[in-house]
């Protein structure tokens, strides 16, 4: 068992990480992907507010 505060809780993930995620999302929407197309590396446990900001930049950009 590792000693506390040694514990990995996923990675950190910072405001330009979800800015970078969102905008990935926005190219992907513009590209004609579709949604369930969602960056598969993204996709585990710890990894959800980037997964949302995918997300959110797709829905938020009109089809091609």
């Amino acid at each position: 068992m590792p000693p506390a505060g040694d514990q990995d809780d996923g990675p950190e993930i910072g405001d330009d990480d979800l800015d970078a995620a969102f905008n990935r999302g926005v190219e992907a929407r513009r590209a004609g992907m579709p949604r369930k197309a969602s960056p598969a590396e993204w996709r585990g446990e710890g990894f959800e507010p980037l997964m949302d900001a995918w997300v959110r930049g797709w829905t938020e950009t009109e089809a091609p």
